[in-house]
């Protein structure tokens, strides 16, 4: 009789000891299944949604506008003659510049739009030409692209002008384009070339 309840004790206290050790080890793989589950839910190094979400402008894109009038060019029309207008748009990615220019009211149709180096008044040279397509009303308009090739102005050190270089003139404000029917006319107008960023 002593021995079997002797017995029955041992197998109990063994049941209770094991019970605790599986207790222990359960909670312990919790923890460590809650802890994966923690760091797979707040991954680290990744940026937020919302940051993701946001596209940045494309590598070197800009553009830029021109506002043509007669009062900004060289050869100024006098007080009282026609006042002639127009604009002029530009977008580069680096490689190529897409242009648009539209005026009006000028007293003989333009045949083409010129960007220049400097400042409307200061009559720089001539860097690339913009052909036109003039109307009988005095308006003219012209669409395209620059490419490196025709861009015809020089360096101070006499080398050939980039697509570069024209592109920084333009950003830093140091480029007009000028439009007029013939050399010297007093009814061309002008405007300077302003960046309008990205």
């Amino acid at each position: 009789m002593k021995r079997t309840l002797g017995y029955l004790l041992s197998l109990a206290l063994v049941g209770t000891a094991g019970a605790q050790t599986s207790s222990g080890s359960g909670s312990q793989t919790g923890s460590g299944s809650q802890a994966d589950q923690g760091s797979k839910a707040a991954p680290q190094g990744r940026p937020a949604p919302e940051a993701r979400g946001r596209s940045k402008p494309k590598s070197g894109e800009h553009k830029f506008h021109s506002r043509l009038k007669s009062s900004n060019d060289v050869n100024a029309s006098a007080a009282g003659s026609a006042a002639p207008s127009g604009t002029a748009d530009f977008t580069t990615d680096g490689a190529v510049i897409v242009y648009e220019v539209h005026v009006s009211d000028m007293a003989t149709p333009p045949a083409a739009a010129e960007i220049h180096m400097g400042a409307p008044g200061d009559a720089g040279p001539v860097i690339v030409v913009l052909p036109l397509t003039p109307n009988a009303t005095g308006a003219a308009e012209g669409k395209g692209t620059i490419d490196a090739s025709q861009i015809r102005g020089t360096k101070p050190d006499g080398s050939p002008m980039a697509m570069d270089d024209l592109v920084i003139a333009m950003r830093s404000g140091k480029a007009h384009v000028a439009v007029r029917s013939k050399r010297n006319d007093p009814a061309g107008l002008s405007g300077p070339i302003e960046s309008e960023g990205p």
